[in-house]
């Protein structure tokens, strides 16, 4: 297929993060409570998502069907009587609060008041993974944790790190931001800078080289900690659309994937500023050559299928 970077422009947006959950997202308050209980306040992180028409909807990012507070001891056992689960088939306190859309002047939260016995503790979140109290026993299994596709696409998970905390101490708020572990990406096409008579019209966007599992803690890539790579993503089609791709990035359609942490691509030498000959880090040579840099498996990226026509050659066909 002809290669045509250099007279379509390709906008990309990524929406909801590539975020590394961490102990930063859950911050200490210092704050005396009556030594029996700890407070949570926790909120969502702000949404970047607009419109979207895949499977995965605006509606489904936002919501939180699911909540497991879990509370480890100082050897980093779970204690079970004091971990508590929230779900809309069951207990669903604070669930309607959570699951809202959060912006940068106004997030959603709401705040728990949880039983709890003196002692040096550490609390972690998890939302939309379902009860987890009986699978993450120790301190230890969460930061081993991960969860697989849904067919092609990322579970929705949401995840906040540990917070060292003491009712006996005092020490009974802990302030708490959920993070999705998945991002989302949209694409816009510009034809703007076509030369004269030149056509391009979309057909197809699909993901390629997708991770087939999202770890909460550690680093998410393929070809570590037994993430392996899925060949062929989510694809998008035009159908009788004849907008396909061309309206802006809050009206685009957006895939999701699960962070894959590879690093900076090699972009170097004469083409150091074009970033269409930015290539995976394992070829040392940049090129724009889709034959090339699609061999390599440790990378996620996109693909664009288009039918090219017109211009002064006459000729028309598909490009990628």
């Amino acid at each position: 297929m002809k290669s045509i970077y250099s007279i379509l422009t390709i906008c990309f947006f990524l929406g909801l993060g590539l975020i590394s959950c961490s102990e930063e997202e859950l911050e200490k308050r210092e704050a005396s409570g009556d030594g029996k209980h700890l407070q949570i306040t926790i909120s969502t992180t702000p949404s970047r998502v607009s419109t979207p028409m895949t499977k995965a909807t605006k509606e489904d990012t936002e919501r939180v069907n699911d909540l497991s507070v879990l509370i480890y001891d100082n050897s980093g056992n779970l204690i079970q009587e004091e971990s508590k689960y929230y779900s809309t088939n069951g207990d669903n306190e604070g669930l309607s609060d959570l699951s809202g859309e959060s912006t940068d002047d106004n997030e959603v939260s709401h705040t728990y008041t949880i039983p709890i016995e003196p002692g040096d503790k550490k609390v972690y979140l998890l939302a939309n993974a379902g009860d987890v109290r009986n699978v993450l026993g120790t301190e230890e299994s969460v930061k081993k944790y991960s969860v697989g596709l849904n067919g092609l696409d990322p579970q929705l998970v949401m995840f906040a790190g540990g917070q060292s905390f003491n009712v006996g101490n005092g020490n009974s708020q802990v302030s708490a931001r959920l993070v999705r572990i998945y991002s989302m990406l949209t694409v816009q096409v510009n034809t703007g800078n076509l030369n004269s008579g030149v056509v391009i019209t979309p057909l197809s966007l699909q993901l390629k080289h997708i991770p087939n599992q999202g770890y909460v803690t550690a680093p998410n890539k393929i070809g570590s900690n037994s993430v392996e790579c899925v060949e062929e993503g989510t694809i998008i089609e035009a159908g009788n659309s004849s907008d396909f791709l061309k309206e802006g990035h809050d009206q685009a359609i957006p895939l999701f994937l699960y962070e894959n942490m590879q690093g900076n691509g090699n972009n170097t030498g004469v083409h150091k500023d074009d970033e269409s000959y930015k290539t995976p880090p394992t070829i040392t040579e940049a090129t724009k050559d889709r034959e090339i840099s699609g061999k390599d498996r440790t990378c996620s990226y996109i693909e664009l299928i288009a039918k090219y026509s017109g211009g002064e050659s006459k000729t028309d066909g598909a490009v990628s």
